[in-house]
Order: C-alpha cells, then structure tokens, then sequence
C-alpha cells in the first residue's frame, strides 16, 4: 500500500471529555467505528497503546481481524516524504 499525500479535514462533531477525544481519535482508524474503538481503548487502556500495537496484537481486539488490523498498520507505519 501506497502512501498517500491528501489533506482531509474532520468537520463537525468536537468531542470535549479526554474519553471521547480519545475514541474520536481511534475511530479514525481504517474500519473503526464507535463501537470497535470502544473495544481498542478498553483491550489496550490508552490511545497510544493502540498506535504503539503488533498487527497480531490488534487483531486480538473483539471484532477487529487479520486484514483490519493489517490496513491500521500499514497506516501507521507509512513514512511521509
């Protein structure tokens, strides 16, 4: 998988309680919804926990499997120039 250079913008809902900033963030994740980030934030207790996270790791995670927890990874991982 590529990286790619694009510029996205979340408009809109703005969370204000450190809990809900932290699953906004997670749901930005490929595939994550609410309910998976509520399961990421609870299996691993911090947001950078998830980010510092295995591909084997991630896909201990109720409801997140091999091929989810490969695309998050390889997002992570991407180098920019």
């Amino acid at each position: 998988m590529r990286c790619k250079k694009d510029i996205v913008t979340r408009n809109g809902y703005r969370p204000k309680s450190v809990h809900k900033k932290q699953l906004y963030l997670l749901q930005g994740l490929p595939g994550v919804g609410v309910k998976l980030a509520k399961n990421l934030l609870s299996h691993f207790a911090s947001v950078g926990a998830v980010m510092q996270a295995t591909e084997s790791a991630l896909s201990e995670v109720e409801g997140l499997g091999k091929i989810k927890a490969k695309q998050i990874t390889v997002l992570l991982e991407c180098k920019s120039d």
